[in-house]
């Protein structure tokens, strides 16, 4: 059974999609969202039309077009469920940031080694959640916030230039030694 939508209703969930699509660039705030923020548009329009369909009698349903006002509501959840979908994105990142750099340190620990390159541990930590150097970045800069790690000098380029070398990190001496000397 199709629905009706009236202009209003369209107005309002097509100025929603014109607030939303510029927010999806790689340098905005819904950037990371973008494959589930793709679909809240429709999902919204379900939700309005569903609230349409519990003020009327079933023989209205595919006579009374759906208005600007259910539209309006399903919007305020929809804009409810974006600011909880940052939340909860920004708590699952900094979940697997903390999640890497403790594995970082407990590798660091098992292998005793005072001091590592950054390749060193992406070659050494590599899995579905590192597929790219990059990816070991905020872990190593959290291990480096809270003093566990040390960004080493990068050594003088060679005399025929070439490759940068890759970035060096002292591990603090207790977890290099073990937990005795903690």
């Amino acid at each position: 059974m199709p629905l009706l939508v009236d202009a209003e209703a369209l107005a309002v969930l097509n100025d929603f999609r014109k607030q939303i699509e510029p927010r999806l660039r790689p340098d905005e705030d819904l950037a990371n969202l973008g494959g589930w923020i793709a679909k809240l548009a429709g999902h919204t329009a379900r939700i309005a039309a569903l609230l349409h369909l519990v003020h009327l009698p079933p023989e209205q349903w595919s006579t009374v077009a759906i208005s600007g006002a259910p539209m309006r509501c399903a919007l305020q959840l929809a804009w409810y469920f974006i600011h909880h979908a940052l939340a909860a994105f920004d708590v699952m990142e900094a979940d697997d940031t903390l999640r890497t750099a403790q594995r970082v340190l407990a590798w660091a620990e098992r292998k005793g080694r005072p001091q590592f390159s950054h390749r060193d541990a992406f070659d050494a930590l590599r899995n579905s959640d590192l597929r790219k150097t990059t990816d070991l970045d905020a872990p190593l800069a959290l291990l480096v916030n809270f003093g566990w790690l040390s960004p080493l000098p990068p050594p003088p380029p060679g005399p025929q230039g070439g490759r940068r070398p890759p970035r060096q990190y002292a591990v603090h001496p207790s977890v290099v030694t073990g937990p005795a000397s903690r």
